[in-house]
């Protein structure tokens, strides 16, 4: 059974090789939070999204990342 590796949004750099994913990060799309407003201070929460592109010797492709994973 594998184990999964999670990264921290904050932690992916452009031009940062994930060993782990066998990736390397080429260009950081977007980072934001967006605020989740629900009815009361109880259902609030900050939800950080991120998109990078990441690439191996076979192609790339977008990933987007959602509350820091």
């Amino acid at each position: 059974m594998s184990s999964k590796n999670y990264i921290k949004v904050t932690e992916v750099l452009p031009a940062q090789h994930q060993v782990n994913l066998r990736v390397k990060v080429v260009q950081q799309i977007m980072l934001g939070v967006i605020d989740d407003e629900g009815a009361d201070n109880d259902t609030r929460k900050n939800l950080k999204i991120a998109e990078f592109l990441v690439a191996d010797s076979s192609g790339c492709i977008i990933v987007k990342a959602v509350g820091g994973k």
